[in-house]
């Protein structure tokens, strides 16, 4: 029969001993500068791989000069995506900015909804809008731009701020615009 050894105690510790979770939280510059890495990676992520799938699909030209593009739709989808910044312009510099009011859900219903339903109806229109061309696709490529555009937009804001994203969008904005409705044949090649 072997004798049992009785359990020991764990000693206590001492009270010089730095708790470890005492350490102050790190300010917004310190965050930035650990996160930024991560946040040029997954950038350059979406942005090659949405681009390595828009070239063999042929998008900037096709959307620009294909018969096969329902016109119509792809304008509404259009009309909707420049109606969503104007809400999501509205909601951020006016009423927040501006006003000083906080933006959540339960202080701005109506815009959240406005904008909501924008977005999704930029989508639908926009897939039914390329869906003769690309049939299937037409939901890739909807997506794609997503990802590849406006993901990667949205994502680097962190470091220059809402105002910047605003203006590049309305900028990029302003020249597909001027792309679409100009000669788009020195533009594209």
């Amino acid at each position: 029969m072997s004798a049992q050894q009785p359990r020991r105690r764990k000693a206590a510790q001492s009270a010089d001993r730095a708790d470890d979770t005492s350490q102050e939280p790190p300010t917004s510059a310190q965050k930035f500068i650990m996160e930024f890495p991560v946040l040029v990676l997954w950038t350059g992520i979406f942005c090659a791989s949405s681009w390595a799938l828009c070239f063999p699909l042929a998008l900037p030209r096709r959307v620009l000069e294909s018969p096969l593009i329902w016109r119509l739709p792809f304008h509404g989808g259009v009309f909707c995506t420049i109606g969503a910044f104007i809400v999501k312009w509205y909601m951020e510099v006016y009423q927040a900015g501006i006003m000083g009011q906080q933006i959540n859900y339960e202080s701005n219903p109506r815009a959240t909804h406005l904008l909501l339903g924008l977005i999704g109806s930029a989508w639908l229109m926009l897939v039914v809008g390329l869906w003769p061309q690309y049939h299937v696709f037409s939901l890739l490529v909807v997506a794609l731009f997503g990802i590849g555009v406006l993901f990667p937009v949205t994502m680097w804001s962190v470091m220059y701020g809402r105002s910047v994203e605003n203006v590049i969008f309305m900028v990029a904005t302003t020249y597909f615009v001027f792309w679409y409705t100009g000669d788009s044949g020195d533009l594209v090649m």
